[in-house]
């Protein structure tokens, strides 16, 4: 399980990110909500972050160094990104 933080702990780690990481954040979490908790494909969440999808690749790498994601057993990847709006 992912490490619990508040929200100011997650806006502050959020905002130190690079833009084109925070792009890809902030689209997985508009996705999951909209999606009763599923994962966007990593094409659509190229469209959804107006990047390639070499460059989600990448941020989603970024992303899981800084502990906004992880893998979970089978290789998929896993988050609790119910920051409150």
């Amino acid at each position: 399980m992912l490490e619990a933080i508040t929200i100011e702990e997650f806006e502050k780690r959020r905002k130190a990110l690079r833009p084109a990481a925070r792009r890809v954040l902030d689209a997985i979490i508009a996705y999951k909500r909209a999606h009763d908790g599923n994962w966007p494909t990593r094409r659509r969440l190229a469209r959804l972050a107006s990047r390639g999808s070499t460059t989600v690749t990448t941020r989603i790498a970024t992303l899981e160094k800084a502990g906004f994601l992880r893998r979970n057993d089978d290789g998929e990847l896993d988050a609790d990104l119910d920051r409150p709006e």
